[in-house]
């Protein structure tokens, strides 16, 4: 509500009149155009941010529930193009990058620091989760501990939209691998408290792993020194993880259905991917060995 109610002051402000009604797309792409030129924001963050703001407000206001102020959404299937992306390195991290963080993620519970007990259990775990299935760093921050489960004998984590956040909204079983079991994840998980496993569950907020995610980030590239800008700190284990993929010679179908991606066809979204079928394509992927700095 407070991001949303300055944005729309912003765009008062920007427009010169609160008439709800006078509001066009044109106006939309025009405010898009200069802010953009201004270099005040990020194509990206008007699309994330402003224009789903603006969306969000309107939808609303048609409603009976919203008063039935306007009649019409003029963010509504809005097209507004950005610059052409450039990209000068892979999406994935590079080798180096990967062992560096796994490195300082095995070192995590005992560095000295100033991080928090919990923060420093996410710092151990979360990287090698993500890197063994693909997972967003918000779907592996938000897990409790009743999300640990076994399906058919194969020892798995539920991602599910009950624990917080699923980007498609639905749920998935993900198998663990052999060498993160080995690791010991398992144990930790059954011997942790009910509930949540990498966030402070007493903290009030509507997403309070998020704060988990940002200070991982935060923490990749103070501690672990992976600085590239042009990666995401977290997200980049997502493009690791089909890059391992495919090189082990899982077929994309079984890598989008393990990362929950949309599935390529009509088809592929009768039945279900069971754990077994996914732990046995998961197996393929080799452990990996960390060496020495």
């Amino acid at each position: 509500i407070s991001r949303y109610s300055g944005i729309i002051s912003q765009l008062v402000t920007y427009l010169g009149h609160d008439d709800a009604e006078r509001l066009s797309d044109a106006d939309i792409v025009r405010w898009h155009g200069d802010l953009m030129a201004s270099g005040a924001v990020a194509h990206d963050t008007f699309i994330k941010a402003y224009r789903a703001a603006i969306s969000t407000v309107y939808a609303y206001g048609m409603t009976a529930q919203g008063g039935k102020l306007v009649k019409s959404n003029p963010a509504a299937g809005l097209l507004l193009e950005g610059p052409a992306k450039k990209q000068s390195r892979p999406k994935s991290f590079y080798i180096e990058e990967a062992q560096a963080i796994l490195r300082c993620s095995l070192a995590a519970l005992t560095a000295e620091n100033n991080y928090s007990e919990i923060n420093r259990t996410a710092m151990r775990w979360v990287p090698w989760i993500c890197a063994y299935t693909g997972a967003r760093a918000g779907e592996v921050c938000q897990l409790r501990k009743q999300d640990f489960i076994e399906v058919d004998g194969v020892k798995c984590i539920a991602l599910l939209p009950d624990a917080g956040t699923i980007k498609t909204g639905q749920f998935r079983h993900v198998p663990l691998h052999p060498h993160l079991l080995k690791q010991g994840l398992w144990q930790f998980a059954g011997k942790a408290k009910n509930g949540p496993l990498f966030f402070n569950g007493s903290l009030k907020s509507a997403q309070p792993w998020v704060q988990t995610v940002q200070i991982l980030g935060e923490w990749v590239r103070a501690v672990a020194k992976v600085t590239d800008t042009r990666i995401g700190p977290n997200h980049a284990w997502r493009h690791w993880f089909k890059s391992k993929g495919r090189t082990a010679g899982i077929d994309n179908v079984y890598l989008d259905a393990i990362c929950g991606h949309s599935l390529p066809t009509q088809g592929n979204n009768y039945g279900e991917f069971e754990p077994c079928a996914l732990f046995r394509e998961i197996c393929k992927l080799p452990s990996i060995e960390i060496k020495t700095a």
